[in-house]
């Protein structure tokens, strides 16, 4: 097996988009984490820390498509800065509402305009990342580097945000959020040298059909879509109740919730370099195996007897998650056209947000009526019935194979 493939890095417009993306990563993990403590500090409620999640996945998650749709119109190299420099200032008045005990209602507001531009700004540096690679025949290997940077961060964002919240304070992690912002649009500015789509005078309404036309347009590419949104929820079942089972059903500490956590995270930046490492496997084959080890890895932790148990097949999961996000999201990519490709991601990205919200809620109604490691059952099984559901529907679908629909070219591309 190859090592992963470090060729997009060649290009400069893409080392500028990792280096941002991966910049902005961390810093959320700063802002989630402070805005946690900051709302639990200023009314002692969890359900008050549990509305600032919930309301900072589902608002954006709604809202993202058409978001996106809007900002679409916009040309690249200008709107990305743009963004990110909205997303530091948002940071900034937060950090002046923790130094001024501002009301709770306005924190949340902030957090929740600050999300909408989040979900837009992820998928429209994805649009970008597609913009950069496809030309060079790169893609699989610059959504593999995504991946390996989205989940490194995954594994010690919390451990950086918890630290610099704990010796620095709230308002100095939000400061330090919105300077991370800053950096990124620094990153995305001229010198980035952007690829500038065409502006589009169409009204956000129309593009937004437009993306979901050609999602119904492909039966393959509507069902993986639905899919990947079903299986997220299931999946997110368990983020909820992963500490009570670790520290009370099975009787670990705190530090083994760490380490359970870290061994998905270092599963996942392996199953994300697997991606480009195995470039002759296409999707068909490297689908099934990736989505299997999640599942397995879902069953296996809630049949485990022992913490030893559930950290093995943690990171057996990782490993199936971060292969199955790489390919999934680069089958999508591959199958749109460019002038749909910011309405599409705009799509997943809502998915993949708003999603866990609804998994959430599941996860913690099932701990709650029967136990933590029904918990695991039912994120494992109800992702096992997508899988079969998404098999069964590509099978009926006009030629029994997962086809590559052919991209329109010209003025059909670029209308809506």
């Amino acid at each position: 097996m190859r090592p992963p493939s470090l060729t997009p890095l060649k290009l400069p417009a893409y080392r500028r988009l990792l280096s941002a993306y991966s910049i902005n990563n961390l810093g959320d993990w700063l802002g989630e984490i402070a805005l946690s403590l900051l709302i639990l500090h200023e009314t002692g409620s969890v359900l008050a820390v549990t509305a600032l999640w919930v309301l900072g996945r589902f608002v954006p998650g709604l809202l993202a498509p058409l978001t996106v749709a809007a900002l679409d119109r916009f040309a690249t190299p200008r709107l990305l800065p743009a963004l990110h420099l909205a997303e530091a200032a948002l940071f900034g008045a937060l950090a002046a509402a923790a130094v001024t005990g501002a009301p709770v209602g306005l924190i949340l507001g902030l957090a929740v305009a600050d999300g909408i531009l989040a979900v837009s700004g992820r998928a429209l540096v994805k649009t970008a990342v597609v913009a950069v690679t496809r030309p060079e025949g790169l893609l699989r290997e610059g959504n593999a580097l995504l991946g390996v940077a989205f989940t490194a961060t995954i594994a010690i964002g919390p451990l950086i945000g918890g630290a610099v919240v704990a010796l620095f304070g709230v308002p100095a992690a939000l400061i330090l959020n919105a300077a991370s912002f800053a950096l990124a649009a620094a990153l995305l500015g001229p010198g980035a040298r952007l690829p500038a789509a065409e502006a589009k005078a169409t009204r956000a309404a129309r593009r937004l059909r437009a993306g979901f036309a050609h999602l119904r347009r492909h039966r393959e590419l509507r069902t993986l879509v639905l899919a990947e949104g079903a299986a997220t929820v299931f999946l997110a079942a368990i983020i909820p109740v992963e500490l009570v089972f670790v520290t009370e059903t099975l009787g670990g500490t705190e530090a083994d919730f760490g380490v359970v956590l870290a061994a998905w995270g270092g599963g996942a930046v392996l199953g994300s370099a697997l991606s480009s490492a195995l470039p002759q496997l296409s999707a068909r084959a490297l689908l099934p195996p990736a989505v299997g080890l999640m599942i397995v890895s879902y069953l296996g932790m809630g049949t485990a007897g022992s913490v030893g148990a559930v950290v093995a097949f943690s990171f057996f999961g990782g490993v199936g998650n971060g292969l199955e996000s790489v390919v999934i999201t680069t089958f999508i990519q591959e199958r749109t056209p460019d002038a749909l490709q910011a309405r599409v991601n705009g799509v997943l990205e809502a998915l993949h947000t708003a999603a866990p919200g609804a998994g959430f809620l599941l996860g913690g109604i099932v701990a709650a009526t029967a136990s933590p490691r029904a918990a695991y059952w039912v994120a494992g099984l109800g992702a096992l019935a997508v899988a079969l559901a998404a098999v069964a529907a590509l099978r009926r679908s006009t030629d029994g194979r997962i086809a590559r629909p052919a991209l329109p070219r010209g003025p059909a591309v670029a209308a809506g």
